[in-house]
């Protein structure tokens, strides 16, 4: 595992942190349980691929299943270090994104104050949008063009003058980390483009651990 310096605070790249053999497995696991067409494999029938498509580690199986909850477990205890805090997985799930796909900027969690009523509305109180504080994406390949994760410094609008921000360009078994309420945007994709996205948050109450009844430690 490689540090990369960002010349962000909260925002974190690690190299070479995953295998690649298991992220070979990732995608291999996500394609044989889901009905995604790979671009590669049938790059002139785009209309039949969906936009995404991710699935959650809940609907994963053993071994995969707990190689992902170790991996989880251990980028949560790297966060709750750097950050002096207990930190506990949220939601992990590996993500398809197809060819011409992107995603503009937009934080991963919301403060309820500057939210409008028919927003606060369409969400439950204890919804990740308000719970999440950390999210960390890996990428399990690289041989596509485009889908970097640009990540501006928190506190920051993309749209403001001189903002400061770090360009992620994927590399297979590499994961950005950074805290929640940073803006981000992924650029378009050119090709196919596998992730593991997950989200952590310092709530117990809230966590992947207390879902499956997982005992806190």
């Amino acid at each position: 595992m490689v540090q990369i310096e960002t010349g962000i605070n909260l925002v974190y790249r690690f190299d070479n942190i995953l295998d690649e053999t298991i992220c070979d497995e990732m995608i291999e696991y996500l394609k044989s349980n889901t009905n995604i067409v790979s671009y590669h494999d049938n790059p002139d029938n785009l209309e039949a691929q969906p936009y995404n498509y991710s699935l959650q580690i809940e609907q994963c199986r053993d071994p995969l299943k707990s190689v992902i909850d170790d991996y989880a477990s251990k980028l949560a205890a790297t966060i709750a270090e750097s950050q002096n805090t207990s930190m506990f997985t949220e939601t992990v799930a590996t993500v398809y994104w197809r060819n011409g796909t992107s995603m503009d900027w937009h934080p991963d969690i919301r403060d309820k104050n500057t939210m409008s009523e028919e927003e606060l509305a369409a969400h439950p109180k204890n919804s990740s949008l308000f719970t999440r504080d950390f999210t960390a994406i890996t990428y399990l390949n690289d041989d596509y063009e485009g889908g970097e994760t640009l990540v501006t410094a928190k506190g920051q609008m993309p749209t403001q003058e001189n903002v400061t921000q770090f360009a992620s360009k994927p590399k297979k078994g590499s994961v950005v980390i950074y805290d929640s309420a940073c803006f981000h945007k992924v650029n378009e994709v050119k090709g196919s483009r596998f992730t593991l996205a997950m989200f952590f948050t310092k709530e117990y109450e809230y966590s992947y651990w207390k879902r499956i009844g997982k005992e806190k430690p």
